[in-house]
């Protein structure tokens, strides 16, 4: 069962700063608009780590980390009607032993918007009906102990300073699962923040083609 069960009629859902494990995460079915940030998803099985199913509105999926899933569709996984917009945006997703994609749409929505996340480790990352976002990488994101459940990142990930910020997207959270401030036009990808920026990261970007 899922962690989280929305079903017929809800609107408005917030789902923040939870640590989900072991479990089949998120099932929203039949409402309208949500949003979900900051979160952890490690070792979920199932369909989908979030499973959205005749959802309407907005649904924005933002600076979330995924790790170590056997989900059998994708880690996200919309299907039946379409949302107008589903937004999937600042994500890490690293790839367990499952066989599902990363992100996977049955139905496109109206309006996706998929940018800025790291699929790591997929065979096929994006399922069908999912278009790769420009800025979307496919790094190691380097956790600083995935083995202990700390998914901060190494000083050397090109997840850090790799997201767009909240100053260029008002659907980027200020605050992290960590609590350290996000701010700025860039950020980190993922439920973490470190805190970089340009100017005292010490890594150097990859270039990613799709």
């Amino acid at each position: 069962n899922a962690s989280v069960f929305c079903a017929n009629g809800w609107s408005n859902v917030t789902i923040e700063k939870c640590w989900f494990e072991g479990n089949q995460g998120i099932t929203l079915f039949a409402g309208t608009d949500a949003t979900i940030i900051n979160n952890v998803f490690t070792g979920i099985y199932g369909y989908g780590g979030i499973y959205i199913d005749n959802v309407t509105g907005i649904v924005n999926i933002v600076n979330n980390t995924f790790v170590d899933s056997t989900c059998q569709r994708g880690d996200v996984l919309a299907q039946g009607e379409p949302t107008s917009t589903i937004k999937i945006e600042n994500n890490i997703f690293k790839q367990g032993s499952g066989s599902g994609n990363g992100i996977a749409f049955w139905t496109v929505p109206t309006t996706p918007l998929i940018d800025y996340n790291d699929l790591y480790g997929y065979s096929i990352p994006y399922g069908s009906g999912v278009t790769p976002g420009p800025h979307d990488i496919p790094s190691n994101p380097l956790f600083t102990d995935e083995g202990s459940g700390d998914f901060s990142l190494q000083a050397g990930s090109d997840c850090i300073y790799r997201g767009i910020g909240p100053d260029a997207d008002a659907d980027v959270p200020a605050d992290s699962f960590n609590g350290v401030t996000r701010s700025g036009l860039a950020t980190d990808m993922g439920a973490y923040n470190s805190g970089t920026t340009t100017t005292d990261r010490k890594s150097t970007r990859l270039n990613s083609s799709h």
